[in-house]
């Protein structure tokens, strides 16, 4: 804006801070109109864009396939270029662009929800959502799958030790090959998908569409609910993150066994006095293993849906139970391999 380049002019010149008022204003009417300039012919072509894809939407033999891809991918390279600068053009034209244009790149339209403007967001949820109308299939899945994805991180710090388990640049701004356009966007799609904007966009799409046609979005949420169930099991998930902290847990025995040597070698402190100081370094080192331990059991004692789920709570859970108890109230502080043991 005019005030950032102000403040951009005058700290890049000692001079310019000491000249008149009038000669900063003058400089800053000399870039409004070179800024006046440059977008005009951008919105131009915004504006040829969507008539373009106006005029072809109407035709639906697929002639000019590939000039619709190019026109929409070009509309939405300015869109995230130049968002704030071409509100109103590209606002208006998306609010009355046809549906059929946009088929093709959906993915992209989906990576672009997370942008800073609210009014990208609005105006890109709108289209999808009139998309849908039309072709439902194209749209549900993605919504459906990208909204419940933040179901990982409801229970606190399950993202860090699952994220092994549950996981999956902007280009030139001259690029006319699609592919090229096609690429960033998954990128970025990869990079923004756990962005709150995005979220919420598609909690709103999913919501919008859940009024059309609700028995057709719970059936799908339903499906990709139990999708992630199966695709890591219970014992499944205990295993990798066991494996994965084993390094971790070595680690801090061997620090606790150094402290506890450093406590029995203090000849100044009484034996009550040195279990005290045991324990209390026994709860302090190992408290981070039992809050990943402890966080991980309460995601596998919820209430099972499935006979694998029943058949792993019957199997372990007491065990895991007993284990858990014997971390967070060793017997024998002085010996913390054997507090861990259960585990192994």
């Amino acid at each position: 804006g005019t005030d950032t380049t102000r403040k951009q002019l005058l700290a890049c010149s000692v001079s310019l801070s000491m000249a008149p008022e009038s000669c900063v204003e003058r400089l800053i009417t000399v870039w409004k109109g070179v800024v006046r300039r440059v977008y005009h012919y951008y919105q131009l072509s915004a504006k040829a864009y969507f008539t373009y894809l106006h005029v072809n939407g109407l035709n639906d033999n697929g002639d000019n396939e590939g000039g619709t891809v190019i026109s929409t991918l070009r509309l939405l390279r300015l869109l995230v270029k130049h968002a704030s600068e071409l509100r109103e053009v590209l606002e208006t034209g998306l609010s009355q662009t046809p549906t059929a244009p946009w088929k093709g790149i959906i993915p992209q339209l989906f990576s672009r929800l997370s942008h800073p403007e609210s009014y990208v967001r609005q105006s890109i949820s709108e289209l999808l959502c009139r998309i849908a109308l039309d072709t439902p299939h194209l749209i549900v899945y993605p919504a459906v799958v990208g909204s419940s994805s933040k179901i990982q991180v409801k229970i606190p710090g399950q993202k860090g030790f699952l994220k092994p388990f549950l996981s999956q640049d902007e280009g030139n701004e001259e690029s006319e090959i699609p592919g090229e356009e096609d690429t960033d966007s998954v990128e970025d799609d990869v990079e923004e998908s756990s962005s709150p904007e995005l979220q919420a966009c598609l909690s709103l799409i999913v919501e919008t569409l859940s009024k059309l046609n609700p028995q057709m979005i719970g059936e799908l949420q339903l499906m990709v609910q139990e999708l992630r169930r199966i695709t890591l099991l219970w014992e499944e998930l205990w295993l990798g993150t066991l494996n994965q902290h084993q390094t971790d847990v070595q680690r801090r025995l061997a620090q606790l066994d150094a402290e506890i040597k450093r406590v029995e070698a203090n000849k100044s402190l009484s034996k009550a006095m040195k279990a005290t100081v045991i324990r209390e370094k026994h709860k302090t080192i190992m408290k981070p293993s039992l809050y990943t331990m402890e966080h991980l059991y309460e995601i596998t004692s919820q209430p099972a849906q499935t006979p694998q789920e029943q058949w792993f709570q019957a199997t372990y859970g007491k065990q895991i139970s007993a284990a858990l108890q014997r971390l967070r109230e060793p017997p024998d502080p002085s010996n913390p391999h054997d507090t861990w043991s259960l585990f192994k």
